[in-house]
């Protein structure tokens, strides 16, 4: 993606870095056609020339996910198309404990403040990990 950046439309700078603006995660959209072009040329070249890359083990190992058909829409018409879900994602040790800690707590004296109590702590949990 360092090739790509301050040459595409979705990466124009280091202030799209990791976001690409949801082209690339949004693979049925249509991109501007000198991206594309210039995409294909470096996929040419890396076919040519392929170079070695380090890989995490542990994303390596991980099963490919199952694939299934859908029909998206692309204008008025309905192309079939396939995609796959991912797999569930693997929490920090400290924020499973964390939950625990939530789940053995005692009852909330209503239902809504138990949601709302639930509510608090994903946000910290959210803070502590993304924030």
């Amino acid at each position: 993606m360092e090739q790509l950046e301050g040459q595409v439309k979705f990466y124009a700078g280091p202030k799209d870095k990791g976001k690409f603006k949801g082209i690339v995660r949004s693979s049925l959209n249509t991109i501007y056609e000198k991206d594309g072009e210039l995409i294909l040329s470096l996929l040419r070249k890396a076919e040519e020339s392929p170079i070695s890359r380090p890989v995490d083990p542990k994303k390596l190992a991980r099963k490919a996910a199952s694939l299934y058909r859908v029909e998206a829409k692309k204008g008025t018409r309905k192309q079939p198309t396939l995609v796959s879900v991912p797999g569930p994602e693997e929490l920090p040790a400290s924020v499973v404990e964390e939950m625990q800690e939530v789940v053995s707590e005692p009852a909330a004296t209503t239902r809504h403040a138990e949601i709302q109590y639930l509510l608090l702590t994903l946000g910290r949990t959210w803070d502590s990990m993304f924030g």
